[in-house]
């Protein structure tokens, strides 16, 4: 949290490690084998041309090297002065939650912390809804609707991801990003339509 240009998200690193992004570091011979803590800084620009003949010095901005320096700078100096280095324990298991703001700072907080958020403020809109009289059988199925035009979208997700996999060509939107559009958002709004159209034609 103490980086002065902080660009990080735990989705992004649950996703790293799910194994979907079929990208690696040298971290993770340290990592598996080692069974050492550490951190993984990489650059995602151009990401496409990563270990392959085309990856080379020049395709790194300057500006880029400069703000890794100085965010990794500060980092080892707020982990050096940390009390989590003297007692480690109840660090590993499970990690924080962590995104940043525009680029501007970090959030930080626990799992435990991101339950009782959660929770609190799905009781929060039960209550409000409850007490403002809009639990009604036509609220019910608009949220039934809705939920099923979003399993709908993930499921065609889902089913294109698992054809570009069984081609191999799970990655092909890697190198132009324009593909993700036709590859995974008209899909998905072609459910969600359909949910609705159906919907429409059954009352």
């Amino acid at each position: 949290a103490s980086a002065p240009y902080p660009h990080a998200s735990v989705v992004g690193e649950d996703l790293f490690q799910t194994g979907v992004i079929p990208g690696d570091t040298d971290y993770r011979i340290y990592r598996d084998h080692g069974h050492m803590p550490g951190m993984d800084i990489a650059y995602i620009s151009n990401g496409y041309i990563y270990h392959t003949l085309l990856d080379n010095a020049a395709r790194v901005r300057a500006g880029s090297m400069q703000r890794n320096g100085e965010n990794l700078l500060a980092t080892m100096r707020s982990i050096i002065a940390s009390p989590i280095l003297e007692d480690p324990s109840g660090h590993g298991e499970h990690g924080p939650i962590y995104f940043d703001v525009l680029g501007l700072f970090l959030v930080v907080y626990s799992e435990a912390t991101a339950f009782v958020l959660n929770v609190g403020a799905l009781v929060a809109t039960a209550v409000v809804v409850v007490a403002l009289g809009w639990l009604t059988p036509s609220v019910l199925v608009s949220f039934a609707v809705l939920l099923m035009s979003l399993l709908a979208a993930l499921l065609a997700i889902v089913a294109v991801a698992a054809v570009l996999w069984a081609l191999g060509m799970q990655m092909i939107w890697y190198s132009t990003p324009a593909l993700l559009a036709g590859l995974f958002a008209c899909p998905a709004f072609l459910a969600i339509a359909s949910v609705h159209h159906w919907y429409r034609h059954l009352v």
